[in-house]
This record gives C-alpha cells, sequence and structure tokens, in this order.
C-alpha cells in the first residue's frame, strides 16, 4: 500500500502551479511537504484528494490509477486548518457521524470511537460541544473524525497552523503515532520546516512549480540538491561564501585559502577555477583561538545557544552557533573560527541568482 505521483501538473489561466511532481509515500510513512505560500503545496493535496483535476500526470494508490474518481470513490480523508465540527453535536456524535451510512454495526463503531478517543487522549470529551473544547481539543476531534473512518490514506494540510506552540507540540506527538498505528501513509503539507524535519521520514520542499528535493531530513538539511533547498532550510540560514577553485586544490575567497583536498571534486564541479558558492552550516564552524580571525559584531540569544554574527576583515560575516552553558559572548570581541571544507557544500555560482 502507498501513493506513488507521476509527473503532476497542474495550471490555472496559463499560470504554471506544479510542473512534473514525482513522489512516493510508502504504506506506515509520514511524509511532509514543505514551501513558501503559493509554492503549490495545498493544490498538490486537492489534486490527490480529487478536489482539483490535473493536467497532466497520475495518482496511484495501492497500485490503483485514480484516474478521474470522484472524491467520493478515493476513500480520501484531509484535515484542513480550520476545525471541521458540527456545533450542535457532542465529540461523540461528530466522530459517529461519518461512519453513518456506512451499514457498519453499531457495536464495531462504538469500538472504533473508543479506540481513536483513547489514541488522541479525548476519551474524556465524548460529551462536551466543540464550544467547550480549546482550540486543541477541537483539533484532534476533527482529527478523530476522519480516523473513524480507516481511510487509505491521510492529507494533513497545515492542520496545526493557527494554534500556539505549545499546542502544536502536543498535537504532533498524536500525529508521529499513526502512521505505525494505522498502516497507511499519509501526506502532510506545512511552511514550517522545523515541523516538517521533525514529523516526516520524508520530506519534499517545493519551489517554483517543482519539487526541488525528496528525501530523508537529514540529507536535505546536509546534503541540499540546489542552492534553493540550501537556503530554504536551516535556522539560522545557512552561510554562503563567494569565491573560486584554484589548481584543484584551493578555494580562494575574501577568507583565507582553504584546502579542499577532494572534498569539493565530489559535488560536480568540474572547471578548474570555476566560480563557485561554499555554502557552509552555522552549527559546523568552530569557535576557539585559532583559525581565521573574526569579531563578533552582536549575539543573538536563543536560549541554549547563542548565534554569533562574525565579520572578517571589512565586508565577511558568518554566523556561528554555540554552546551557552560554559561561554558568554559580547560584541567586539576578537575570536577565531576553524571552517572544515568537508563541512559544507560547493555550488555553482551561475546558480545563485535563480
Amino acid at each position: 500500500m502507498s501513493l506513488v505521483i507521476k509527473n503532476i501538473s497542474k495550471s490555472f489561466s496559463n499560470c504554471k502551479i506544479l510542473e512534473d511532481i514525482s513522489l512516493e509515500v510508502e504504506v506506515g510513512e509520514l511524509a511532509t511537504l514543505i514551501g513558501s505560500s503559493g509554492a503549490g503545496k495545498s493544490t498538490l493535496l486537492r489534486i490527490i484528494a480529487g478536489l482539483e483535476p490535473l493536467d497532466e500526470g497520475q495518482v496511484y494508490l495501492n497500485g490503483s490509477d485514480l484516474g478521474n474518481l470522484p472524491p467520493y470513490q478515493r476513500d480520501i480523508a484531509m484535515l484542513f486548518q480550520q476545525v471541521v465540527l458540527f456545533p450542535h453535536l457532542s465529540v461523540k456524535n461528530n466522530l459517529l457521524f461519518p461512519l453513518r451510512g456506512k451499514k457498519i454495526p453499531r457495536l464495531e463503531m462504538e469500538k472504533r470511537i473508543e479506540e481513536v478517543a483513547k489514541l488522541l487522549g479525548i476519551s474524556s470529551l465524548l460529551e462536551r460541544f466543540p464550544q467547550n473544547l480549546s482550540g486543541g481539543e477541537q483539533q484532534r476531534a476533527s482529527l478523530g473524525r476522519i480516523l473513524v473512518r480507516k481511510p487509505k490514506l491521510i492529507l494533513l494540510d497545515e492542520p496545526f497552523n493557527h494554534l500556539d506552540f505549545p499546542l502544536q507540540y502536543s498535537l504532533r506527538q498524536e500525529i508521529r503515532k499513526l502512521p505505525e498505528h494505522l498502516q497507511i501513509p499519509i501526506l502532510y503539507v506545512t511552511h514550517d520546516q522545523q515541523e516538517a524535519l521533525s514529523l516526516g521520514t520524508k520530506v519534499g520542499i517545493l519551489n517554483k512549480c517543482r519539487l526541488e528535493q525528496w528525501t530523508c531530513p537529514k540529507d536535505l538539511y546536509y546534503k541540499p540538491r540546489s542552492l534553493q533547498v540550501a537556503r530554504f532550510v536551516g535556522a539560522p540560514p545557512i552561510n554562503l561564501i563567494p569565491g573560486k577553485i584554484e589548481k584543484n586544490t584551493f578555494f580562494s575567497s575574501s577568507l583565507p585559502p582553504l584546502l579542499l583536498a577532494e572534498a569539493w571534486q565530489e559535488q560536480s564541479l568540474k572547471e578548474e577555477e570555476e566560480k563557485v558558492l561554499f555554502a557552509i552550516r552555522p552549527e559546523k564552524l568552530t569557535l576557539g583561538k585559532t583559525g581565521i580571525k573574526v569579531t563578533i559584531v552582536s549575539v543573538e540569544f536563543w536560549g541554549a545557544t547563542s548565534v554569533l554574527h562574525l565579520r572578517f576583515a571589512d565586508d565577511s560575516i558568518l554566523l556561528a552557533i554555540t554552546d551557552n552553558k560554559n561561554q558568554e559572548y559580547s560584541p567586539g570581541e576578537n575570536w577565531a573560527v576553524q571552517i572544515n571544507p568537508k563541512d559544507g557544500i560547493f555550488f555553482a555560482s551561475s546558480v545563485g541568482n535563480q
């Protein structure tokens, strides 16, 4: 059982929304899609659910081509940002509603409600009405409505976006349980990169109508396939240092030359002295007493860590994340930073303006 999307394209009034999108979500897997507003995330979910026709491509669920099947025949459940509950029905009757008319024995319906309520932690709320629930409880009940159906696929469209962080975090833990419990594929769309990386066994990035990368969270973060992915993922953002490769050996930039050995040769940069961008995550920089001399420009306190804005010479600004436990940092202090080229990725500078 799996969701397979092949070469999906979609346009509205000659405006391309999705172009040649292909991905796969296995049974028991929770995959996440991330992208900026207007990237086409919700449109893709609507196409899968049958709410929008596609222009090109195919959608397969458990080996069956959904083709032109109407939404009610696809057995797909979808949860939006908005709470979907009938205000005049109790939580229990809201959960019962999608089961009515399906010729399911009453005892089976009661059993499903009991199981779902226990899974989501809403057993004590079954007799309450939506107006007597908190925002998080309402969304749990909305999620329960789709779970009692036992659908073949669940699509989640930023369901917790309007909730405050503690509630979001709590509900993410509930979502994390679902793939193994239900043994169906789940596709979760969000604009929150932390949410995407923490939840997904696979993560994809939609950018300018196309799927930039579809891989595991660690590879997306540390091995971005494009400069767009490298820029989009990460807080604080990745450092980008322009320069060029010299004699297949050194990276030359405003920094002192970095010895490359064979690190850059593995990254499809074949021309000697080609202009490149060296991308390295802030936490990969090591601050100490030896290395490239830098001055702290400003310090951002992030709780367990601090983000340091560092200046080299006149114009080079770097970022570093450091442990707050044993050291205080102040603007104007002089330090040194060590950079290992193997901890970064080189991109051709020609992609920088894309």
